[in-house]
């Protein structure tokens, strides 16, 4: 993997997609607010910025970084708009809605649904932390 998609970033999409930058992958973010955007490009998080979904397609992998209301959602645009050999993984709280868009999507992308036992009391870019998930 070397190009990856980051959905949503907020604190958690947010805080991945540093560490992944900083690890030397290239950073997608897809965000439909632009001054999210901006500052992901401004803090070096991104390479690139888009709010549309179908940008999935040019990722090796993609992160659903959104609530699970908005994650199940989206699932099924962004796994089809996905390139067959990519993974699609999220990181949202609760796991059925998810599961249930990803059998309903009925797409070939191998899906990995993850639970990151990190975060703070914040919300949004500005609680965002690079090394959230270190140690």
């Amino acid at each position: 993997m070397k190009h990856l998609a980051v959905v949503g970033f907020g604190q958690m999409g947010g805080s991945l997609a540093a560490a992944w930058k900083a690890a030397g992958l290239r950073i997608l973010a897809i965000d439909p607010d632009p001054a999210v955007l901006r500052k992901a490009l401004e803090r070096g998080w991104a390479d690139e910025t888009s709010a549309a979904l179908a940008d999935c397609a040019r990722a090796d992998a993609v992160l659903l970084a959104v609530p699970v209301r908005t994650a199940a959602a989206i699932l099924p645009e962004a796994a089809k708009a996905m390139n067959p050999d990519a993974l699609l993984m999220d990181v949202a709280s609760t796991k059925g809605a998810l599961v249930e868009a990803y059998r309903r999507a009925d797409c070939p992308v191998t899906y990995v649904s993850l639970h990151p036992l990190a975060g703070n009391e914040g919300s949004g870019i500005d609680s965002a932390d690079p090394t959230m998930f270190q140690g």
